[in-house]
């Protein structure tokens, strides 16, 4: 078979260029976020005045990616993959797993809702972080 034969190459050339623009106008979103959880402590335990930097005092270190492809006819994937460090160590907190804070994939449907796979938090969680000032 002569792959240079016009019968095959110029048909293979223009699936190509024809089907380039619709991965090109995919609806995709990719998100990083994070948030650094450190204070200081101040104490007078006996040995004089100590003071030393601690680290998660009320949500923890943390970062992620959060992403979203836009697949048509009202689907969309999803994923994200966050995890918590220490900020005085830099070492991973969540028993030293890395993206042990949230890792899932999803499917999306805007009529009849969202199938998440992985470490998923709780609903409570999703709802009292939308509205935690911290």
């Amino acid at each position: 078979m002569n792959f240079f034969n016009k019968k095959y190459l110029f048909p293979s050339i223009a699936a190509v260029v024809l089907g380039a623009p619709q991965i090109v106008l995919a609806q995709s979103t990719v998100t990083v976020y994070g948030m650094v959880d450190a204070g200081i402590e101040v104490s007078n335990a006996g040995k004089g005045t100590q003071t030393r930097m601690i680290t998660g005092g009320t949500g923890g270190s943390r970062v992620g990616f959060r992403g979203r492809e836009d697949l048509g006819n009202g689907f969309a994937a999803s994923f994200q993959l966050e995890m918590g460090f220490a900020t005085d160590t830099g070492s991973l907190t969540q028993g030293g797993k890395g993206f042990g804070r949230g890792t899932n994939i999803g499917l999306q449907h805007k009529d009849t809702g969202t199938l998440l796979l992985g470490l998923v938090n709780l609903p409570y969680y999703q709802v009292q972080s939308k509205v935690d000032a911290f």
